[in-house]
């Protein structure tokens, strides 16, 4: 609904997808997880840049999701 009303690159569905992505966390789902933060990724990319701060976030929650998964070599890399 979100995407319809403001379009598919406003930063405001980087809430939407982050809360989606601790969503899946709690289901167990970590490529859904994956998934999202990567379109949270995306889109602060897009709008910030790649040395924003909120792009190191998305790093930290990403290699959240990579522990929880015991991809401890994915979880180090990001």
């Amino acid at each position: 609904m979100n995407h319809a009303i403001v379009g598919e690159d406003h930063l405001s569905n980087c809430t939407i997808f982050q809360a989606m992505s601790k969503a899946y966390v709690k289901k167990k789902d970590y490529t859904k997880a994956l998934d999202s933060l990567t379109s949270v990724w995306e889109l602060q990319e897009q709008h910030f840049g790649m040395k924003h701060e909120s792009i190191a976030e998305v790093y930290c929650e990403m290699a959240n999701v990579y522990y929880k998964q015991k991809d401890l070599a994915n979880a180090i890399d990001v």
